[in-house]
């Protein structure tokens, strides 16, 4: 359910919300209010650094699900997408919130994966964009 949520919240209503700035200003400001959004888990006792870290991969999660939102008009891929990632965060951690340090490996291994992703990300803003059809939003 929490894929489903804020999907609807942040790739459905905030990107709507901020789309008339234009779609790569509302990709940025939708992420990084997500990401940062994820500051809350410090209050469950969850790992500082484990908590910037998550911090920037939401961000960045965040901005790489905005431009398919923005092209396709649907939600429904990033639901399942959000939800898979947060079933297999949870299985992995072992609970809710991430309470050890994250090793090197830890930190190297999402990025390798989310930066390219989020490149492509802003490959398909600036590709829509340049087509004209910054204002499409589903």
């Amino acid at each position: 359910m929490t894929g489903f949520a804020e999907e609807v919240v942040f790739r459905g209503v905030a990107l709507r919300a901020l789309l008339p700035g234009g779609a790569l200003r509302a990709a940025v400001l939708s992420s990084a209010i997500f990401g940062l959004l994820h500051l809350a888990n410090l209050v469950s006792g969850a790992d500082p650094v484990a908590t910037g870290l998550q911090v920037v991969f939401a961000g960045l999660f965040g901005f790489a699900a905005a431009a398919p939102r923005l092209v396709t008009g649907t939600l429904w891929p990033l639901v399942a997408i959000h939800a898979l990632q947060d079933f297999l965060a949870f299985w992995s951690a072992g609970g809710l919130a991430e309470k050890a340090t994250p090793k090197a490996g830890e930190v190297v291994a999402p990025l390798v994966i989310m930066l390219p992703i989020a490149g492509f990300g802003l490959w398909l803003l600036r590709r829509q964009a340049r087509a004209g059809g910054e204002d499409r939003a589903g």
